[in-house]
């Protein structure tokens, strides 16, 4: 199948319109989740600097799991996120979003990374999938004391939804200036390829109308593009020939003048007599 300069064209531009949209859908997504991200983590730290001094001023033993999970609610709602207790060797004290008899069924909490962090360096922060909630959460866990030998973790956790959310929008935005250009890209491409097949269908009759002896054909373009160099080309090409064609008229004329006006015989001979 011969495709013609219009389609040519379209699909070019139809490639780089389809190539600059995925490369910014591909950074731009990034940016957002990176920023969002980043945005909840901080966020989730203040908020749990402030759950861990209140939780600091708790006095009930480590194996009172009501009474921690019970604390446990009570700072989930006033921080608004899952509030989980957590003793430095790993025990679940309580969880906001547990009852206290799933509480003690839980997983010892010590090999994971943001509480492993927190009772190394002070504060610790990952994303994962809830094994509990069954979602891509965020997770931050920082250390409170209750005396010289007593430590526990804070651990804070809020759902990632927000930054699907805003990667789903910016995807929307992203997808409806794509139809945009591509709309633009369509117009374009037809109005450019329209005056650029006019100006080529142009100088293919020229350059039948020469090859079918009239050399006096001219495109006369005034352009300064490559189809502009073509038709002067061509129109050099069409003065040259008629100036050789003119003097090749002229010799013959004059050389059968001059065998007319001879009354003597012509004798041609070859270079050995």
């Amino acid at each position: 199948m011969k495709l013609g300069v219009r389609f040519k064209l379209f699909f070019v531009l139809i490639g780089i319109v389809a190539l600059s949209f995925a490369v910014a859908d591909a950074v731009l997504t990034r940016a957002i989740e990176r920023d969002k991200t980043d945005a909840i983590r901080d966020d989730l730290f203040v908020r749990a600097a402030l759950v861990a001094d209140q939780a600091s001023r708790e006095m009930s033993p480590f194996e009172d799991h009501a009474a921690w999970d019970a604390l446990a609610d009570r700072l989930g709602k006033t921080a608004g996120s899952r509030v989980t207790l957590v003793s430095s060797d790993g025990v679940v004290l309580g969880d906001s979003e547990v009852s206290v008899d799933g509480v003690v069924k839980l997983d010892n909490h010590g090999t994971r990374p943001e509480i492993k962090d927190a009772l190394a360096s002070g504060r610790g922060a990952s994303v994962r999938q809830s094994a509990t909630l069954d979602e891509k959460m965020m997770y931050v866990a920082i250390p409170f004391g209750r005396g010289e030998n007593q430590r526990a973790i804070v651990r804070l956790a809020t759902p990632l939804r927000s930054v699907d959310d805003a990667i789903g929008r910016l995807r929307e935005l992203i997808w409806f200036a794509f139809l945009a250009a591509l709309a633009l890209a369509v117009i374009a491409s037809s109005f450019a390829a329209q005056a650029t097949t006019r100006e080529v269908r142009a100088l293919t009759d020229i350059a039948r109308r020469m090859a079918a002896g009239d050399l006096d054909a001219r495109s006369r373009a005034d352009g300064d593009d490559e189809v502009g160099e073509l038709a002067r080309a061509l129109d050099g090409l069409a003065s040259s020939l008629s100036t050789t064609l003119h003097d090749l008229r002229d010799e013959r004329d004059q050389q059968r003048a001059i065998l007319d006006g001879m009354s003597e015989g012509v004798l041609v001979l070859d270079k050995e007599g």
